[in-house]
């Protein structure tokens, strides 16, 4: 918590009951965070034992101290270096510097917004295309079956043997 202040400790800081992980939050979770950011700069949730922030400053300063608050020990509650993680780790989102700087750079060169709309307009190209061979498909198709002649049953579902028996009785 250095990093965000040095008037903060555990003793001053407000402990909510909030739970971020609630249905309740994600299905409305705007007056949630504005609790969040009138409690104070930084807030303990007092349900899963965390620190947390919600205030700009406060966010971008976590975010821009990867020494202070690493990302490679888990993003979530799960600490992967006390428990094993149930999912393997991120390449890029649980990474901290200096791992985390090559990948990123690799990844903003790949999905760099002009990259993006290459690939946007392509992939349009092709869906379209594919689109359009599914509706001929489907008209040729309807066609098809159209064309085919009715076959007519019978209402029993008795064998013709047995049908043709049953009317001499």
């Amino acid at each position: 918590m250095s990093a965000l202040g040095s008037s903060a400790t555990a003793s001053t800081v407000p402990h909510l009951d909030l739970d971020p992980f609630a249905i309740e939050f994600f299905a409305d979770p705007f007056p949630a965070h504005e609790v969040l950011r009138e409690v104070g700069p930084i807030v303990h949730l007092h349900r899963w034992d965390v620190y947390g922030v919600a205030r700009y400053a406060e966010v971008h300063a976590v975010l821009n101290d990867p020494m202070t608050f690493c990302s490679s020990r888990g993003v979530g509650l799960s600490d992967f270096k006390k428990e094993k993680p149930w999912r393997p780790p991120s390449l890029i989102l649980e990474a901290d510097p200096p791992a985390h700087t090559r990948t990123r750079a690799v990844l903003s060169r790949v999905l760099s917004p002009g990259v993006m709309k290459q690939v946007r307009d392509s992939f349009t190209a092709a869906a379209e295309a594919r689109v359009d061979a599914l509706l001929e498909s489907a008209a040729s198709m309807r066609s098809k079956i159209l064309r085919r002649p009715i076959r007519w049953f019978r209402p029993s579902s008795a064998p013709r043997r047995e049908r043709s028996s049953s009317r001499a009785l």
